[in-house]
């Protein structure tokens, strides 16, 4: 009985040390400080393709909505995407995004697929740390 019973708690440390030790390794990290307080911004050049005309408002929603879907009501807080930029004749635009999330905002624009009754595609193009860098890639200066 006392054999059993030693051996019953040399497995419940073994037991408790090995699952320690996975928790440990698999362990989400939380992101830093410095990268959450980073006031660094991405600037992504993109270009819409649709038949009639998007207005800069309706886009903005329908981007928060494609990230929403995409990654979660998370990444958009996270993101803070904006459309800073848009051009209805040369279907060009700017969208404002900070560090974290410009990755984030890339990935999820294929999910554009409507906006109101058109059928839309948002293409990103370039990715730029200055709003004049971004300007000038669409023509603007």
């Amino acid at each position: 009985m006392l054999i059993q019973t030693l051996l019953d708690l040399v497995f419940f440390a073994w037991l408790l040390t090995l699952s320690v030790l996975i928790l440990r390794r698999r362990a989400v990290k939380a992101p830093s400080p410095r990268l959450l307080t980073s006031k660094t911004k991405r600037y992504i050049v993109f270009r819409v393709l649709s038949q009639g005309q998007v207005s800069q408002r309706d886009l903005d929603v329908a981007l928060k909505g494609a990230i929403e879907q995409f990654m979660g009501s998370m990444w958009v807080a996270l993101s803070r995407p904006r459309v800073v930029f848009f051009d209805q004749e040369l279907r060009e635009g700017i969208i404002s995004t900070n560090r974290q999330g410009y990755k984030v905002v890339i990935a999820s624009m294929h999910r554009l697929k409507r906006i109101g009754n058109q059928e839309v595609l948002g293409l990103p193009t370039k990715t730029t740390g200055s709003l004049k860098r971004a300007k000038r890639m669409i023509g603007l200066r």
